[in-house]
């Protein structure tokens, strides 16, 4: 064959591949093109369906949350007219956040019944407040599973049966008032574990027992009223660690011994009540405290800083009187 048939058909041989190269990168250029398109199409549809989703389960959230509430109301025998009720976040007793119940607020002496387990199902609740000589029964266990609960209020009730262990479960409570009940049982150490604790209220129940060494935990406690049981035993010297507390009242007990020392640490301590009680000693140490309550007549170290006597069961009359306060 001559040299330049040999060329030409090298030529044509090269230019054929060029071609096919060409078309095939032109076609994966096209592909890929397709591909992505496809892909972003892919995404869009995926992230609007993630929003009709979230919708969905709001919406869903909603209306299980209706129906809670629904069963909620006529527990604690409070009218509930679903067929003119269209968003429960209007109901006096209900204040709510994006649609979602955030605090349960009944009334004083609205309520009837026992207290619904169902409450445990508000998983976002943080504030629980139900009281009044018409309430009866136990707490429910159900409540444990609220763990965004802040503040919890049963009291001025005829609630039965003891302190629940499953109260030290609810890590965020800041208050816990469940005075004027008819709780008994001892005084569970669980609470110890409620670090962010502020006002714990148990005034006016049937309590037994000793007061748990754990309560010196509670740094962050303001408030501790304990008058109106049956505590026997001594104050725990684990109280004078409790840095923020400026209340405690321990008085119409059956504590005994004498008063802690390191009571008189706690500076911030202005109210200390002690009447009625066994204690015996010498509680001049106590002295600095602004208002310090004590039986004149078992203790000695006359401090002259207090009230008197009747002044402190008219305190107790007025704390029963408005159980908001215990």
């Amino acid at each position: 064959m001559p040299v330049y048939h040999h060329c030409i058909k090298n030529i044509f041989l090269a230019t054929t591949a060029l071609y096919a190269i060409g078309v095939n990168i032109f076609a994966r250029g096209g592909k890929i093109d397709s591909e992505s398109a496809a892909l972003s199409h892919h995404k869009n549809r995926k992230g609007e369906g993630k929003k009709r989703s979230n919708l969905r389960s709001l919406q869903n959230t909603t209306q299980d949350q209706r129906a809670i509430i629904e069963d909620i109301f006529i527990g604690l025998g409070l009218p509930f007219n679903s067929s003119n009720i269209q968003d429960v976040c209007t109901l006096r007793s209900l204040n709510c956040t994006d649609g979602i119940v955030k605090e349960f607020i009944v009334p004083y002496e609205d309520a009837f019944g026992t207290i619904p387990s169902k409450f445990g199902l508000l998983s976002s609740l943080e504030i629980l407040s139900v009281g009044g000589s018409n309430l009866k029964g136990k707490i429910p266990t159900e409540l444990s599973a609220l763990s965004n609960l802040t503040e919890l209020y049963l009291y001025g009730s005829n609630i039965i049966g003891t302190l629940p262990t499953h109260l030290g479960l609810l890590k965020n409570l800041k208050k816990l008032k469940l005075g004027g009940n008819k709780i008994g049982g001892t005084f569970i150490t669980e609470i110890g574990s409620l670090i962010q604790l502020e006002s714990l209220g148990l005034v006016s129940n049937n309590i037994r027992g000793t007061i748990p060494t754990e309560l010196g935990k509670l740094n962050e406690l303001k408030i501790l009223t304990l008058s109106v049981n049956w505590l026997t035993g001594t104050l725990p010297t684990e109280l004078g660690a409790m840095e923020s507390l400026g209340h405690l009242e321990v008085s119409f007990n059956r504590l005994t011994g004498t008063v802690p020392l390191e009571l008189a640490n706690m500076k911030k301590l202005t109210v200390l009540d002690l009447t009625h009680t066994d204690f015996d000693g010498d509680v001049s140490h106590l002295c600095a405290i602004k208002e310090f309550n004590y039986d004149l007549a078992e203790l000695t170290g006359d401090c002259r800083c207090s009230s008197s006597r009747s002044q402190s069961i008219i305190n107790k009359i007025t704390a029963m009187m408005f159980p908001l306060f215990l």
